[in-house]
């Protein structure tokens, strides 16, 4: 591994080299070091030591993994661009982080670009999603300081921090035009920390608005320890787990089904689960739109986990411009039910009310659940207005167009994630 490093390596070592002895010199916590660095020293330990003991024998096993996808990336016509973030030892896990997730998304059947460092903010992947208009979606990956070096006991509030400042800094890479995804890579972190990192994705997806964040994948690179007679052996396991965010809308639909692989770990895969699943109906009348959203389903995943998505999700109310004059021309939905409840619900993070008199019209919906849609308040009489989304944010997704009339809801109309309901002309047809 050594030899092997050496030679892989043989225009990032010198150049880094400088700046480690520094850090030896300073007496710098081995984390705080160049990754390279470290793992070749603990290599060259271990080889004057053997065969009656192994230094640290989990760097090792990060070595193994570390040579073994830089040897298949560095045949990218575009790794030129990419190797010098080598050099620095703040840049370098980071990398190897990218290049294990490209990895993964290729091996699983994906076109995958590596994306360069320019001067302007720019996301770390590109990955096609199957099927469709094989549309791309980025990925921009973070490697946080405190969860990339000596395990630890990870607190709640700790991972909230990690993963706010991940929301907050790959916010800039990802932008809010086109879909695309987190992760969240850790290396040699205990389970009890994965279980604590992962509810605190859980609970911060929560709460937000980001339309087009599809969500966070969290990305640890472990050992797998087997222990046989007078022997210990330590082997490089990946693992990837996805997170949906409930609010994300966009075209692009990620599986988060689990698939069992031995060489990548056991966890919830992003593979050939990236698609573009595209339904679009159009409706002129109550029972027809209770039916169309009645048949488009949670996945089981999503199913069973709407209680814990509801227990962390925080609802803010958002009141709709409210007028009097009857309009015409439009979706209008109005009450007629002998007891009212509310036009619509779902599991979201909005409540949507009355501009005048403040009742509820729809609870725990998303922002791109309803639009262009009139509702005729129960209590005083007015009418609301919900937002007119761009259309682009729910070009290919599941969409229910709802044609001019007026629509008599007698209870209320469930509506589920990923389901827009669109007030349309008469004249209705794909974006």
């Amino acid at each position: 591994m050594i030899r092997e490093a050496q030679e892989l390596f043989d225009a990032i070592l010198p150049k880094s080299a400088a700046a480690d002895r520094r850090a030896k010199v300073q007496r710098s916590k081995w984390s705080e070091r160049h990754r390279l660095h470290v793992l070749l020293d603990v290599a060259k330990a271990s080889a004057g030591i053997l065969p009656n003991r192994i230094r640290e024998p989990w760097l090792l096993a990060e070595l193994s993994a570390i040579i073994d996808v830089v040897k298949i990336w560095k045949k990218e016509p575009n790794w030129r661009e990419i190797e010098p973030s080598l050099v620095n030892s703040s840049d370098f896990s980071h990398v190897v982080a990218t290049l294990m997730v490209a990895e993964h998304l290729r091996e699983s059947g994906h076109k995958v670009q590596l994306i360069p460092t320019t001067a302007n903010a720019s996301p770390d992947l590109r990955v096609q999603a199957i099927g469709g208009k094989q549309s791309w979606i980025q990925i921009e990956c973070k490697q946080p300081k405190i969860l990339s070096g000596k395990p630890f006991k990870l607190s709640s509030a700790e991972a909230l921090k990690v993963v706010n400042q991940t929301m907050r800094k790959g916010k800039r890479q990802l932008g809010n035009k086109q879909p695309g995804m987190l992760a969240i890579c850790t290396y040699n972190q205990a389970e009890p920390n994965l279980d604590v990192l992962r509810q605190a994705i859980v609970t911060r997806l929560g709460y937000t608005s980001r339309a087009e964040l599809a969500g966070i994948i969290m990305f640890s690179l472990n050992n797998l320890v087997t222990m046989k007679p007078g022997e210990l052996n330590f082997s490089p396991i990946l693992r990837f787990e996805f997170m949906k965010n409930p609010a994300y809308f966009g075209p692009i639909e990620i599986s988060d089904a689990a698939r069992s692989d031995e060489s990548l770990g056991t966890g919830h895969i992003i593979g050939t689960q990236v698609k573009e699943p595209l339904t679009e109906i159009v409706v002129d009348d109550f029972t027809l739109l209770q039916r169309e959203v009645g048949k488009s389903i949670l996945d089981a995943k999503s199913a069973t986990s709407t209680k814990e998505l509801e227990s962390n999700t925080r609802v803010r109310a958002e009141r709709l411009p409210s007028f009097k004059e009857h309009p015409v021309e439009r979706a209008v939905v109005v009450w007629e039910g002998s007891q009212y409840s509310r036009f619509f619900k779902g599991e979201g993070n909005l409540n949507y009310v009355c501009g005048n008199c403040g009742t509820c019209l729809a609870e725990r919906v998303w922002k791109l659940s309803c639009s262009n849609i009139i509702v005729q308040c129960p209590t005083c009489g007015l009418y609301s207005e919900f937002p007119v989304v761009d259309p682009s944010s729910f070009a290919i997704t599941q969409n229910i167009g709802i044609e001019p009339a007026i629509y008599r809801f007698a209870n209320t109309v469930f509506v589920k994630r990923g389901i827009c309901l669109i007030g349309v002309g008469r004249r209705f047809s794909r974006p």
